[in-house]
């Protein structure tokens, strides 16, 4: 139960703008554990078969249900709803430190993580904020109703499952904040509220092949700069991490002008997030 629990927190992150998947999994300690299973599918227990699948169900669960009240808090209360996923990825942010990259004295870090840690920020920050792609001859659209099964809309929606791995794996990278900048972020969401609808069966299966071929490769990827340069991996997270929140910083006060009374209330919300999320961290922690 506790593991559906955490599935269904990293799928309320990964529908909020700006929020990173496998940072609230790493935040969750399920991260590393997940890859690890994930890259040894041949030696798959039975006991690591129920830790996929509960955290599977989770994100499924979450996903289903509130990728349109997400939707909804996003459009009536979008100051207050991003805010508090701010103060809950802030939270997690001690523990990673001190966990990883810390100097053995757990109070120093190595100037050439720090290093790593800007470059990594730079980078993120570009690639998400600045980049644009396209897509040669495939016409974008916010609706599902609009896609057909040519080979341009099907590739289309493989790429967006692959780009959904990419976010899920990658911590710190927010998918939703490249979905935004790709103009795909509304479509991402109608697939995930027309998952069980048997009318874009064939789409979701093109979808969830993109996201299950991303996960495979890239978690290859991830297992083995954990294992072999963990310090110098996680330097580079918390850079992702350090831009993703900056992103959200941005999009969040957008066209806001500042006052005293907006200053106090952003204050008090991050604050909130941040308690709740050492809070509940602590809770599912417990064993």
């Amino acid at each position: 139960m506790k593991n559906i629990l955490k599935g269904f927190i990293i799928g309320i992150g990964k529908i909020i703008p700006g929020v990173s998947g496998s940072m609230i999994a790493i935040w969750m300690g399920v991260y590393e554990k997940a890859l690890q299973i994930i890259t040894n599918l041949k030696n798959m227990r039975w006991i690591d078969f129920i830790f996929i699948m509960s955290l599977a169900l989770g994100v499924f669960i979450s996903i289903s249900l509130f990728s349109t009240s997400v939707n909804w808090l996003l459009k009536k209360h979008y100051l207050a709803t991003m805010l508090l996923f701010i103060g809950l990825i802030i939270s997690g942010i001690p523990s990673i430190v001190k966990s990883n990259i810390a100097a053995k004295d757990g109070k120093n870090v190595n100037i050439k993580y720090i290093l790593v840690m800007f470059m990594s920020f730079l980078l993120s920050f570009i690639l998400t904020r600045l980049g644009e792609v396209s897509f040669t001859g495939i016409e974008m659209t916010k609706k599902i109703s609009a896609i057909n099964l040519s080979i341009s809309h099907l590739f289309l929606f493989y790429i967006i499952g692959f780009l959904e791995a990419f976010s899920s794996i990658i911590p710190g990278i927010s998918g939703t904040a490249i979905f935004m900048s790709l103009g795909l972020y509304d479509l991402l969401l109608t697939i995930y509220q027309n998952i069980l609808n048997p009318k874009y069966l064939i789409l979701t299966l093109i979808f969830f092949s993109g996201i299950v071929t991303g996960i495979l490769i890239l978690a290859k990827l991830i297992t083995y700069m954990l294992n072999n340069y963990r310090s110098f991996t996680y330097s580079v997270i918390l850079g992702f991490l350090f831009s993703s929140i900056l992103i959200m910083l941005l999009m969040t006060f957008e066209g806001i002008i500042f006052n005293i009374g907006i200053i106090i209330k952003s204050f008090l919300f991050i604050l909130i997030g941040y308690i709740v999320g050492i809070k509940i961290n602590s809770l599912l922690s417990k064993e």
